[in-house]
């Protein structure tokens, strides 16, 4: 009874197993390692950026919350701000 169940156990296993094989590849993006050959290049053109301790300079904390709390407010009520263009709308001439 116990080889039996092992036996089933096993056999499952190797379907599994081999259904996986069969699958096809994945299709990736167009943009497919983009970030890694942005820093790569990044990284060639300035190689002593590491070394760097200064801060980057953008926005200071204050103004990134305030873009950032307007950026996600767009998303509560996306249809608030849309006005339609006249190429969706049509454009009367008579």
């Amino acid at each position: 009874m116990k080889s039996l169940f092992l036996s089933v156990i096993g056999a499952i296993s190797l379907v599994a197993l081999v259904g996986t094989g069969c699958t096809r590849p994945t299709t990736l993006g167009a943009n497919t390692g983009m970030a890694y050959d942005l820093a790569k290049q990044n990284e060639i053109l300035d190689p002593l950026a590491a070394e760097k301790l200064e801060p980057v300079v953008g926005l200071d904390g204050g103004a990134a919350a305030i873009e950032m709390n307007t950026y996600r407010k767009g998303f509560e009520d996306p249809d608030a701000g849309f006005q339609k263009s006249a190429v969706t709308s049509g454009v009367q001439t008579k």
